[in-house]
């Protein structure tokens, strides 16, 4: 009854509607601490609210109370997002690679691993995982974005042919865009710490934001041969 109810809440347009269905999914969990399903709709609500604590201990519980592969497909990827959000890569490669030890076609899993990999600096693997997306599952990889991320991770290696073929134009100039904005943002907080913490903390910052922006420098250089190419591909 409250399993069914909190997962019919995500279909109303209440505006309140992640806090009945998360009430409900602890009314159901109250009820019947093994209830696998209700646990991991509950971890997910505890993602989208970014307290991955939560998400991850409602997953191993429902690991606990024992899950069908599909079962356990869901909490790796419940498990996985959540210590990617922490920052723990490691650990979320390893629940992606369990996800997709079970599925291999499992385009969401193979798309977070390498975004994981990304996160890690592991641009081939990274890759790797964005062409077996765009390989396994064309439709996802195109709705999420898998060109644009392995076009970033030829970016980042330096492979601005490869960068180049991944990218369309409304894309190279929103990203030189981007890094542009960044940049002064860093050096206008840099400026602010140096003021707000004294001399000597403060040149410590700037030389820190200063490396920071010298990277951007080159990655903005970059974005803008790839728009310039993409411009004289477009017009020619």
């Amino acid at each position: 009854m409250y399993h069914a109810r909190g997962y019919s809440w995500s279909w109303t347009s209440f505006s309140d509607r992640g806090d009945r269905a998360l009430a409900d999914f602890t009314a159901a969990i109250r009820a019947n601490p093994k209830s696998g399903g209700s646990l991991l709709n509950r971890s997910h609500i505890y993602n989208q609210r970014r307290d991955y604590d939560r998400a991850i201990a409602d997953v191993n519980q429902a690991f606990e109370a024992g899950l069908s592969d599909y079962g356990k497909r869901v909490g790796y990827g419940e498990r996985g997002h959540a210590y990617h959000g922490k920052g723990d890569n490691d650990r979320a490669i390893a629940d992606f690679t369990a996800s997709i030890q079970l599925n291999a076609n499992d385009g969401f899993a193979i798309m977070a691993r390498g975004n994981a990999y990304f996160a890690k600096g592991d641009f081939d693997r990274a890759i790797a995982d964005y062409n077996r997306v765009i390989a396994v599952d064309p439709e996802y990889a195109h709705d999420y974005a898998a060109y644009g991320s392995r076009a970033i991770a030829y970016l980042r290696k330096g492979d601005l042919r490869q960068a180049f073929a991944d990218v369309d134009r409304k894309q190279a100039l929103s990203w030189l865009a981007a890094g542009v904005f960044l940049a002064a943002l860093i050096w206008l907080c840099c400026r602010g710490g140096a003021r707000s913490f004294g001399w000597r903390s403060g040149r410590t910052i700037i030389e820190m934001c200063e490396q920071q922006l010298v990277d951007l420098r080159h990655t903005n250089a970059a974005l803008e041969k790839i728009a310039a190419a993409v411009e004289k591909r477009s017009s020619g």
